[in-house]
């Protein structure tokens, strides 16, 4: 699997449980300014990777797509409401629009092609494919038995 969507799984997977923390103990606001400043650029990550993964994998079927909604505009949301807390004003609005815009277009290079489900089930159950595989054809990706 391209280390780029282990890397966006792997930070959205660590920003949901950061959003379950949150919202366990209630505590939304960090005890110091630097433990803010990190929660807000996990979120500002996962949104990023949600978005992109939301974005790529669209060709696929409409419920892989959905799994990535959930923890994308929640981690948005979290974004913002950490940014604003420090930012006021139209500037802050747009900063924060172009630094989103910008996240998602290098987000989008660096998952350039279409996941859909096939895209998860070959790299999840068929690891077995490389240049040990037993196949009549050296060129096979995996062995294929008929």
């Amino acid at each position: 699997m391209p280390v780029a969507v282990v890397v966006f799984l792997t930070i959205l997977f660590i920003a949901g449980v950061v959003l379950m923390w949150e919202a366990r103990t209630g505590r939304f606001t960090a005890a110091t300014r630097q433990q803010e400043s990190w929660r807000a650029a996990l979120f500002f990550l996962a949104t990023v990777a949600g978005s992109a993964l939301l974005i790529r994998s669209m060709g696929g079927t409409i419920l892989l797509a959905l799994v990535f909604v959930p923890v994308t505009i929640l981690s948005l949301m979290r974004f913002v409401a950490l940014a604003r807390r420090r930012w006021q004003g139209a500037a802050s609005f747009v900063t924060l629009a172009f630094v989103l815009w910008a996240g998602l277009w290098l987000g989008l290079y660096a998952v350039p092609y279409p996941l859909d489900e096939g895209f998860f089930m070959e790299h999840i159950f068929h690891l077995d494919g490389g240049p040990g595989s037993r196949s009549i054809d050296p060129a096979a990706g995996r062995p294929v038995r008929v």
